[in-house]
């Protein structure tokens, strides 16, 4: 029986990944570097310390992995502060998961001061029992950790009590191959992999209102 919900942040609850593809490139232009194709997507796989060293290294950046990662917190926390909004429908449908007594955390591989400024800005950090990063996991979601530590932070031990929301693939195949059933969410940003996505995932979502679907399912 479904009885907790892991929800991904940029793109699937927040409007967030504009930002985020943007970002990196940016970074790199004011630093005097031209970024290299594909930059957004290497460094969506990462944690935030992964992602210094590779803009580190890869750009040959005479910044200290601390001063980068500060830079780039910065700028992040700031769009999380004032201008990111929730994806279309979100709130009613927290609400509605709320209602029917499923427990929600976030699992995200944005920071825990960056999503904690967004959740209590829009009002949707009552939905959730805790924030989880992928920092603070140890790991990106390339690997199963940040899903399983959410897990059993939330009280369960069985991941197929538990729906996963993500919008990307590699984060949702990760979770998929871990036991846990995986609600693909569409956004704009991922258009490339939908066919794989409504191939993998136990629901395909378009919208944030048919989200409630995942009660239907014992």
């Amino acid at each position: 029986m479904l009885q907790y919900a892991i929800f991904d942040l940029d793109g699937t609850l927040l409007d967030s990944m504009p930002m985020w593809r943007e970002l990196p490139a940016a970074f790199c232009r004011r630093k005097g570097k031209q970024p290299l194709p594909g930059l957004a997507d290497e460094i969506s796989r990462r944690t935030l310390p992964e992602a210094v060293e590779y803009l580190k290294s890869t750009y040959g950046l005479a910044d200290s992995p601390a001063a980068i990662q500060q830079e780039l917190g910065r700028i992040a926390l700031d769009a999380y502060r004032t201008t990111v909004v929730p994806k279309p429908g979100v709130p009613a449908a927290l609400e509605g998961l709320h209602r029917a007594g499923i427990k929600m955390c976030v699992a995200s591989a944005s920071e825990e001061d960056q999503i904690q400024a967004a959740l209590e800005r829009l009002d949707l950090a009552k939905y959730f029992e805790f924030i989880l990063s992928c920092t603070q996991a140890g790991a990106g979601k390339e690997h199963p950790d940040v899903y399983l530590q959410s897990l059993a932070r939330l009280g369960g031990s069985d991941p197929a009590q538990a729906v996963v929301f993500e919008d990307v693939l590699h984060a949702a195949s990760t979770a998929k191959a871990a036991g846990f059933r995986v609600a693909g969410v569409a956004d704009d940003f991922s258009a490339s992999s939908w066919p794989a996505l409504q191939q993998l995932c136990d629901w395909w979502f378009t919208d944030a209102s048919q989200w409630l679907r995942v009660l239907e399912q014992p």
